[in-house]
């Protein structure tokens, strides 16, 4: 077998985990030329880590990046139209993601415009206050539910988003029938 096909094997296999392979074949590849001999060796020696991770970790953190990035874009839309120093405050906050997603499910319920949402909520108000309160009016409960499209969204960061958060929802459900199939020794070893 050649390092090439079995490269192709090692791919599959973190691919069926749940890995999102390609970014990370793209950051090795970026990180410095590879070699004229062997460049597949190279390579897989250099996602090697990345391939093996945890896939649940990884999808989390997929998710997490997908959320901060689209929270990242909406804060910068609405800082033209809510106060900057708000959201420049809101932005520095590492919930600001939770915060996009409320604004984004109370924008869904209620059909209200985000700035407007924002200034009958209370723009002054903290990033946990303001984020209660817009969960409230969009019935949200979870941070890790599907983004909702807001009006002005970049539709590539919604759409990475959302499928950071299916591809975390489908391996977090892999992962929990697994358990239920194969329970880890240490539960038998609690007793009654």
């Amino acid at each position: 077998m050649s390092w090439f096909s079995g490269f192709d094997v090692h791919l599959d296999t973190a691919a069926d985990r749940g890995i999102d392979v390609e970014p990370i074949i793209e950051r090795a590849a970026a990180h410095h030329p590879l070699p004229t001999e062997t460049p597949a060796a190279a390579l897989y020696w250099r996602a090697a880590d990345d391939l093996a991770a945890d896939s649940v970790v990884t999808a989390r953190d997929a998710l997490d990046a997908a959320n901060l990035h689209l929270a990242d874009q909406r804060l910068t839309s609405l800082s033209t139209v809510v106060a900057a120093e708000s959201t420049s405050r809101w932005a520095q906050h590492p919930d600001r993601d939770d915060l996009t997603a409320a604004l984004a499910a109370a924008h869904a319920h209620t059909g209200l415009a985000p700035e407007h949402l924002v200034h009958a909520a209370g723009r002054h108000r903290d990033v946990d206050d303001l984020t209660g309160i817009l969960r409230n009016l969009g019935a949200v409960t979870s941070s890790r539910t599907a983004p909702a499209a807001l009006p002005g969204d970049d539709p590539a960061a919604v759409e990475a988003a959302r499928a950071a958060h299916q591809r975390y929802q489908n391996i977090v459900e892999v992962a929990r029938r697994e358990l239920d199939h194969t329970p880890p020794a240490w539960i038998s070893q609690l007793g009654p």
